[in-house]
């Protein structure tokens, strides 16, 4: 009802219905309906209509104890009123009859006008209930830029203790979730304002369930000063406002968000001869910390291997002369494995580096961004740097020179050539150098026979 009263396409339907489980199959089945039924004991069954799903559950209430997602008991036949007095937001606990009346006993029609976020009844209940509700309040309001409402906020703070209940990958779905809204500061100023990046949830491998931080690594950030001749923000604004500059990818957002993280770190920070304030490797320390925070948060193998670089490397690029930015991407194509792989790496980086640019430094530079992206986009449109670019193919040099280590070599040779301009990416004149390399080749061998 939400995504329908906001005019946004609903990307899912829910329906709720006093059927118990066995009616509500026994339905699908006479309209020749398939189901999907694992979630059968908490009155839950996803209904296959033409090959699209739609979880039709039970009227129910819960129980919970220790484990703050995962209810106790589940009891059903209750009336739609009570079912709706289990969710969690007033704007999440409407419904439509068959007739489409809106039925909504909890103002959330009202709270949706006001842009307000608010728990279904008491907050202190609901977050004890469902500690994740409380990563999804500062994501509602990273989504649709609505306040929270002072008693519902004030609820979080005594119920930090049972975010320890939750699983990191639900955790890290919410952060996910808030770091791709539009107003995505928003959100991260609650996260971390209200304590909840500073707590621990639990992650479960080979060993066994154990406890991790979330975020801790972000507070000291918060108020941070920076050189002023520079920089018009703190650090964490200056990392907030980055990350409202930048496209809402996840890679990039991620990045954006640790991008400075270890900027007041004992180790990095230091004054020059001067007196300014320097912090040269932070991009070094602050790429390890992105490691770090992947491997814990159970990242997304891309995400693991693409976050850590792009801060590692957040901080300069080449000069615009042509020869500085070959000699540059050369050594970035050393990182990776395909031109693809390349190519997906520098736009990314390029677009770190116009947020950086463009979130709180007094002199954005941007015309300096221009000219080097059109130069760096040029390049990896004209010129070789993988095997698979070049104009011959491996299969060709193979038949000249034989199969083995020869190939290979003779391949990065034409790319160092073409790189440096002595030979053009044109089938002619790769076959002329590979013609050359294999008469030399004989008249090696005739000499030695």
């Amino acid at each position: 009802m939400r995504d329908y009263l906001l005019g946004v396409i609903p990307q899912d339907i829910d329906i709720a219905t006093s059927a118990h489980t066995a009616e509500i199959i026994d339905t699908a089945k006479r309209q020749g309906w398939r189901t999907i039924e694992t979630g059968v004991f908490f009155g839950v069954v996803v209904v296959l209509v033409d090959g699209d799903p739609y979880d039709v559950a039970t009227f129910r209430t819960e129980t919970y104890g220790a484990d703050s997602h995962r209810p106790e008991t589940v009891s059903f036949a209750v009336s739609l009123r009570e079912d709706l007095s289990r969710r969690d937001f007033s704007i999440n606990a409407m419904a439509m009859d068959e007739a489409g009346a809106i039925i909504d006993y909890f103002n959330g029609r009202d709270d949706l006008h006001d842009g307000l976020i608010r728990t279904v009844g008491n907050p202190l209940e609901r977050f004890q209930e469902d500690s994740l509700r409380m990563f999804r309040a500062a994501r509602f309001a990273a989504v649709f830029n609505f306040d929270i409402d002072p008693a519902t906020l004030a609820a979080i703070p005594p119920n930090l203790y049972r975010v320890r209940g939750l699983s990191v990958e639900r955790v890290r779905n919410e952060i996910d979730k808030t770091l791709l809204g539009r107003y995505a500061p928003k959100g991260l100023r609650v996260l971390l304002e209200q304590g909840l990046l500073d707590e621990t949830c639990r992650a479960r491998d080979e060993s066994g369930e154990k406890s991790i931080p979330i975020l801790p690594e972000l507070s000291h950030l918060r108020g941070l000063n920076q050189n002023a001749r520079y920089h018009r923000l703190d650090v964490w604004e200056h990392t907030l406002s980055m990350v409202e500059q930048i496209m809402p990818h996840p890679v990039l957002r991620w990045a954006a968000l640790l991008h400075d993280v270890a900027k007041g770190l004992p180790d990095v920070r230091q004054y020059n001869s001067k007196g300014d304030l320097v912090e040269h490797r932070h991009e070094v320390v602050g790429a390890q910390i992105a490691v770090q925070v992947a491997k814990r948060l159970r990242f997304p193998a891309y995400w693991s291997r693409s976050v850590p670089w792009l801060v590692r490397h957040h901080l300069r690029l080449p000069p615009t002369e042509q020869e500085a930015c070959i000699r540059w991407l050369r050594r970035r194509s050393r990182e990776f494995k395909r031109a693809d792989d390349l190519r997906e790496a520098i736009e990314a980086l390029l677009e770190i580096h116009r947020a950086d640019r463009l979130a709180g430094h007094r002199d954005p530079g941007m015309p300096g961004w221009e000219r080097i992206a059109e130069v760096l986009r040029r390049l990896l449109d004209s010129i070789p740097f993988y095997p698979e670019q070049l104009a011959v193919t491996g299969q060709e040099i193979a038949a000249c020179l034989g199969r083995g280590p020869a190939v290979g070599q003779f391949q990065h040779t034409l790319l160092a050539r073409i790189q440096t301009g002595e030979l053009l990416n044109t089938p002619e004149d790769q076959r002329e150098a590979l013609r050359k390399r294999t008469e030399r080749d004989r008249q090696k061998n005739h000499v030695y026979n």
